[in-house]
């Protein structure tokens, strides 16, 4: 076991921060022509008087915090912050009806707190498994840069460069230590038509778009934007279809059984079809028809030989080229194996669109990514930035941390590491909090040494690290880099720095402060009440 104190270290600050701030401020008073080499500090100090501290967003800090688990959960709460922790995009999918954000947002009411730790979402467990697992806490993580992730099954998900993905071998790994070409675990697949309600309903009442207009807008099957519109109970039969004549009108089915049983007892009793007899020589209709007949003669051969051929490879090619996969390409299964067009175009024979899939895993990828009982590796395609997007993170109830996030298996909040791999050794470290006497020092190691020695008893017996985690305590040895504007340090130096405050958040609140008054006193000295 070893213990090492918290830590606050500037990483880095805007340059010349009272200057940049008063660029900002001069243009919003339409003063520039004010500004001298030694008036940025005055400014600055008349804004911080004035209360206008909107001008003081426009420079930033980013200090590395060295804490322990507990107080990081703190800190990331400053919504305005950016914080270099994992976490993924607000849009990201965790249940079939539910975003992260969602929850996020549903949390602050008392009502929907309750509901987020009574909710299922989906977690995998060490032998692959899709189960339920429960929710501890939703956390906001500020505004960061995200990057698109795109696999081959046609999986999207927008997340920082340090989140964390499962691996075949059931490990986790950052994004930023991904390649294309790479293998992760996913659970089917995201559903294919990547459109909100609200603009599926506007383009289906309003525009008045028929589904298969929508459906080829967005390159998604028909049969996903029926099942959506049916889904929000507005569709109607044969609504928006712009060949509404092909229809028989004003018809039941009655009638129309009516109408062919007196057609059928018509040709019984003599009637002929109107050209049986005409030579094409006598009637203009017949002759059209035979030059008709004749151009589009069709021939019953194979591939370019048939009449009908229009290029490109036919669905007998391609099956017949899949008969060398003898197995489910994603779960192994050699019973009832079907061909599966992934880009759900039925044309589209080429054998890089073509999977071999059990009858399970075939319906499980069109049903949507949330149906799925096993995890599947699936090969990265496409790793894209995509720029600033405010982001999110969940916990879950151990000993599964992880969940299902628009069909991939990533890792939750609950940071985690092979502490056998430590550079102190075969150790882990902690961070001892403040003003306990003899006696509850003593308590507190044996709590952590017991916890410690359970950590490397289920390592030894072959448990995963993310699983062997689950039992160190809130005090482990955490780090995180948080980035924000001078206003809202301002904000976290006073809401942290009170006498109120978590006592092991006081000291970091009061170091970032000494920090700051070194870089920027004019910004921060007013702050001084606030002694430690």
């Amino acid at each position: 076991m070893k213990i090492v104190k918290p830590s606050v270290e500037l990483l880095w600050c805007t340059i010349d921060p009272e200057i940049q701030i008063e660029k900002a401020g001069r243009v919003c008073y339409k003063s520039e022509d004010k500004i001298t080499e030694d008036s940025a500090g005055k400014f600055v100090k008349a804004l911080r008087k004035a209360g206008h501290h909107a001008m003081l967003e426009h420079a930033c800090a980013s200090f590395r915090i060295i804490t322990d688990r507990g107080i990081t959960h703190e800190i990331v709460r400053h919504r305005i912050a950016s914080f270099a922790q994992e976490c993924v995009s607000g849009d990201t999918l965790v249940r079939k009806d539910k975003t992260i954000k969602q929850l996020f947002d549903r949390s602050f009411s008392p009502q929907g707190k309750t509901h987020n730790k009574t909710i299922s979402l989906r977690s995998c467990d060490e032998r692959g498994n899709i189960i339920r697992n429960k929710i501890q806490s939703v956390f906001y993580k500020g505004i960061a840069p995200v990057y698109e992730v795109h696999a081959s099954l046609g999986y999207r998900i927008k997340a920082t460069a340090n989140h964390e993905f499962q691996l075949p071998n059931g490990s986790f790994i950052s994004l930023n230590k991904l390649s294309i070409g790479d293998s992760i675990m996913v659970n089917g697949r995201p559903c294919l038509l990547k459109i909100p309600d609200d603009e599926l309903k506007h383009l289906y009442l309003q525009q008045k778009q028929s589904p298969q207009e929508i459906a080829s807008t967005f390159s998604a099957p028909y049969s996903s934007v029926l099942r959506r519109l049916k889904a929000l109970g507005i569709f109607v039969k044969r609504m928006n279809d712009k060949n509404k004549e092909k229809y028989t009108k004003n018809h039941t089915a009655f009638s129309i059984e009516k109408m062919r049983q007196t057609i059928l007892e018509q040709y019984n009793n003599g009637r002929v079809v109107w050209n049986k007899g005409i030579k094409e020589e006598e009637n203009p209709s017949v002759r059209s028809q035979a030059d008709s007949l004749r151009r589009n003669h069709h021939n019953n051969l194979y591939g370019d030989k048939n009449s009908n051929w229009k290029g490109g490879v036919s669905r007998r090619i391609a099956l017949r080229k899949k008969e060398e996969v003898a197995h489910c390409e994603l779960c192994g299964c050699i019973e009832k194996l079907e061909v599966r067009h992934i880009d759900g175009n039925d044309k589209n024979n080429q054998k890089e669109n073509l999977l071999k899939l059990c009858i399970n895993c075939h319906k499980k990828i069109h049903r949507g990514w949330y149906i799925g009982k096993k995890a599947h590796p699936d090969t990265i395609t496409k790793i894209t930035a995509v720029g600033k997007e405010p982001v999110y993170d969940l916990e879950m109830k151990a000993p599964h941390h992880n969940y299902v996030a628009n069909g991939f298996i990533v890792h939750n909040s609950t940071r985690w590491c092979n502490y056998s791999k430590d550079k102190f050794g075969n150790e882990c470290t902690f961070i001892q909090p403040p003003n306990l006497t003899y006696e509850q020092t003593v308590e507190w190691r044996i709590a952590c040494v017991n916890a410690e020695d359970a950590y490397f008893s289920l390592l030894d017996k072959g448990c995963s690290p993310q699983i062997a985690r689950s039992v160190l305590p809130n005090c482990l040895k955490t780090e995180i880099v948080m980035t924000a504007n001078l206003r809202e340090w301002r904000h976290f130096i006073k809401l942290r720095g009170s006498k109120e405050a978590h006592p092991q958040i006081r000291p970091i609140a009061f170091t970032i402060w000494d920090t700051l008054m070194d870089i920027i006193p004019n910004m921060f000295e007013d702050l001084t009440p606030l002694s430690k």
